[in-house]
């Protein structure tokens, strides 16, 4: 069997370019790896149909909301998932119906799922239940389809670092903060990354971010490139469980879900923030 792991880093609008990277294996065999490239909309689902034609089954990892049903306010998930982040001295952008140009009937997020799952998909009941495409259980085992999943990379560098945690304090790892940004913390966040490509054999992805630590002024470009990598080691992770890292998913296909790394301090507060706001937190996956 051929299959596709794709990191998709969104960006969130149309205006803005995110990026892309996959990499591309027969049975076990690692066959190819893509460099991250800076893609929009248009450009992820092409890339992504490219690799359906070619693949009997394609995992993408995108770094954006793809169930959001509420009309205003936040998804249940992104009130557990800010409560590790505040912790962190960060935050989060929460996600609902009413930021038209991000998650409203014509935003770009609904469009790029059609053109990938070559089905409507109706924007304005976008409850994920019934449908394999963003189950996220389903994603994890079944083969010959295409499957997304909702993740979160600075949700996960905490868990994949626990550097983050130790000094209580989230990676400031975005050039375009110019107040925060912080050259030791995107130097980090890359050995990190170096790290993990290199546990799932990722030799070219690993060399890359190797390389990206060594910037002396990294840009938001960067830092997008660096975030598809991070999706995209989540998706492997969840398929493949073979880094050793527990991987949980917080939420469900109705109000809207994300899976993430988590270790055991990471773990710790989103168990408790979950038990408060009433969401459902599955048991860590383990290699």
């Amino acid at each position: 069997m051929k299959e596709a792991f794709v990191g998709f880093d969104s960006a969130w609008s149309v205006r803005n370019k995110g990026a892309i990277s996959y990499a591309v294996f027969q049975e076990d065999t690692l066959e190819r790896e893509a460099l991250p490239q800076l893609s929009s909309f248009r450009d992820a689902a092409e890339t992504i149909n490219e690799l359906r034609r070619e693949c009997d089954d394609v995992l993408v990892a995108i770094d954006q909301p793809i169930i959001v049903p509420n009309q205003y306010g936040s998804r249940p998930v992104d009130r557990v998932a800010g409560s590790l982040m505040g912790k962190l001295c960060s935050g989060t952008q929460t996600a609902n119906r009413n930021k038209a140009t991000m998650f409203g009937d014509a935003a770009p997020i609904w469009r790029f799922i059609e053109d990938i799952s070559a089905a409507e998909h109706p924007g304005t009941t976008n409850a994920g239940i019934g449908n394999p495409l963003m189950d996220f259980e389903v994603a994890k085992t079944a083969t010959g389809q295409i499957h997304l999943i909702e993740v979160y990379p600075a949700l996960a560098l905490p868990a994949l670092e626990p550097k983050f945690m130790d000094r209580s304090y989230a990676a400031r790892y975005n050039p375009r903060n110019k107040n925060k940004f912080c050259l030791a913390d995107w130097g980090l966040a890359c050995e990190t990354v170096r790290r993990c490509a290199g546990e799932l054999n990722l030799q070219v992805l690993m060399e890359w971010a190797q390389a990206m630590a060594k910037l002396p002024s990294p840009r938001k470009a960067h830092q997008d490139k660096l975030d598809a990598v991070i999706c995209l080691i989540i998706a492997m992770q969840w398929r493949r469980e073979r880094a050793g890292h527990g991987l949980t998913v917080i939420g469900n296909l109705e109000s809207g879900y994300m899976v993430t790394p988590a270790s055991c301090d990471t773990r710790r507060i989103l168990q408790a923030a979950c038990e408060k706001n009433h969401v459902y937190i599955s048991p860590a996956h383990r290699a």
